[in-house]
């Protein structure tokens, strides 16, 4: 017995000091392996901000964002801040460093741990970002990286969010901050619909709110070096005035003398009786002749067009070699081009003079184009070929809803309904085009409902989902649904097994056909 209690309490020593020994190898090496990461993370803020002296960091209570680093040179001032972002995507965790200037840049965006794959992650065009001004950061949406790019794009929001915090400036531009004061919170963001060029207004802005959704119509002009809006609701009912700064006592006296228009559409304002500031009242000129003689268009790359007697005079922009280019493309009743007209560009003029304008007449009497064949016109100005060719093509697509062919569609999936013709010309039905969200980004679809009120066909028309899933779970199973009136969720999760996400794309696109369909086109 007393043997036994010998070897007992001989593994208990061992155990104890074996325990003992493998938790101080764990506490040293753990301390080992985060002060290895501590001078990792310097040296990413040193690859960053090159003239890098210093750092002082704290920890941030956020979501997304944990630490804040102040870059000091060797002078002691401070050159920069370095944000400290994760997140989990589907492919693992990652880790950025997100840098910014004190003059507000990007000035570098480093991935500095993921277990994303290596390939992908690797290739990111975080280049890119370098340089941009953060409060108009482009994201390059052409990556092979889509998740770890979201990742990046989301950390990089909350990194110039946090440091516009910090310096205690309001992140909204001043154009956001006055058309929130005409359209309130709601106002979310703003498109650039159209600018122009030495006239009573600069731009023209389409307002929309978190959906996306159009809220109005806003035009600014310039007194005294103040921003200044004019917003209308998109039937052109005039909503009010204001600046990004309506402190001004000056410019409250100025905006006075037209609040009694607020709730007046337009056309019904007597511009001529008008009294006060000469700029708003040229404004409001302007803006009654623009509405009066075109009709806008919220489509990629078009914003107006004109009704004539021979057809449709349509215009665009598009990024060309230096900057946006205007182009006017002119339609005939029957959809063909009878004009290309090149309004407005900064564009090298050697490369208009020579390639350009003697080709512009090359399109004459066409009413369908590919873009690829198109550009091939301009060879010698590909910059500002690429943007004739963006408008023409959009041009061309849109010309059937002037005409009536096409019916654009108010809803959340569905975009646009025409009749559908088989090979030999006979109706079969109707087309609707629509998108949904998928495992990767939107995808776009064309369904067609025959008069029996039965899908005819379903095609992918743009997807960005995985290639392999879907030629081995969703396309071999969209035949399951021809014939159908109705489906289900079930019977999709079924089909789709392998696929969820794109397949949840494809159930919400049919569902919404055939119920839009069924309902005679009332959402």
């Amino acid at each position: 017995m007393l043997y036994k209690l010998k070897i007992a309490l001989t593994l208990l020593i061992v155990g104890l000091l074996s325990g003992g020994a493998i938790v101080f190898v764990h506490t040293m090496t753990e301390d080992r392996i985060q002060e290895n990461r501590e001078l990792a993370e310097l040296e990413d803020y040193q690859e960053i901000f090159p003239d890098m002296a210093s750092a002082e960091e704290e920890d941030i209570d956020h979501d997304v964002i944990d630490r804040r680093a102040k870059i000091y040179d060797a002078d002691d001032e401070q050159i920069g801040e370095i944000y400290r972002g994760h997140d989990t995507n589907n492919f693992g965790d990652i880790t950025v460093l997100v840098g910014i200037t004190m003059d507000f840049e990007i000035k570098q965006v480093l991935v500095s741990q993921t277990e994303n794959t290596p390939n992908y992650y690797q290739d990111m065009p975080l280049e890119n970002l370098a340089g941009q001004a953060t409060d108009d950061i482009t994201y390059d949406t052409n990556t092979g990286a889509t998740a770890s790019y979201n990742s990046v794009e989301m950390i990089t929001d909350y990194a110039v969010e946090l440091f516009y915090e910090f310096q205690d400036v309001d992140l909204r531009s001043s154009e956001l901050q006055a058309l929130q004061t005409i359209y309130g919170e709601a106002a979310d963001d703003y498109i650039e619909h159209f600018t122009f060029e030495d006239e009573a207004v600069h731009t023209e802005y389409r307002v929309i709110d978190e959906n996306e959704s159009t809220l109005g119509y806003a035009y600014d002009l310039d007194i005294d070096g103040e921003l200044v809006m004019l917003g209308f609701t998109p039937d052109d009912e005039f909503l009010g005035i204001a600046s990004d700064d309506d402190s001004h006592d000056d410019l409250s006296d100025v905006f006075a003398d037209f609040e009694d228009l607020e709730g007046d559409m337009i056309e019904d304002i007597d511009v001529d009786a008008l009294e006060g500031e000469q700029a708003i009242i040229d404004a409001f000129a302007f803006i009654q002749d623009l509405v009066e003689d075109t009709e806008r268009i919220e489509e990629e790359y078009l914003v107006r067009y004109r009704e004539t007697d021979e057809g449709y005079v349509i215009t665009g922009f598009a990024e060309g070699f230096n900057a946006m280019n205007v182009i006017e493309v002119t339609l005939s009743d029957d959809g063909e081009i009878t004009d290309i007209e090149l309004v407005r560009t900064d564009d090298t003029d050697d490369y208009v003079e020579d390639y350009i304008e003697p080709n512009l007449d090359a399109f004459d009497g066409e009413s369908d184009l590919d873009a690829d064949d198109a550009l091939d016109t301009f060879a010698g100005a590909t910059g500002t070929g690429e943007s004739i060719v963006n408008v023409i093509v959009a041009a061309l697509d849109y010309y059937p809803v002037l005409s009536g062919a096409l019916e654009m569609i108010d809803h959340d999936v569905l975009n646009f309904r025409e009749d559908y013709y088989d090979d030999e010309g006979d109706l079969i039905g109707l087309l609707y085009r629509g998108e949904a969200e998928g495992f990767n980004a939107t995808n776009v679809f064309d369904v067609v409902i025959d008069e029996d009120g039965a899908i005819y066909s379903i095609e992918i028309v743009e997807t960005n989902d995985t290639e392999e899933y879907l030629d081995d779970y969703i396309i071999p199973n969209l035949e399951d649904f021809i014939g159908e009136t109705d489906v289900t969720q079930d019977e999709t999760d079924d089909a789709f097994a392998g696929a969820s996400e794109t397949g949840d794309s494809v159930y919400d696109m049919l569902s919404a056909t055939l119920e839009y369909h069924a309902e005679g086109g009332d959402e």
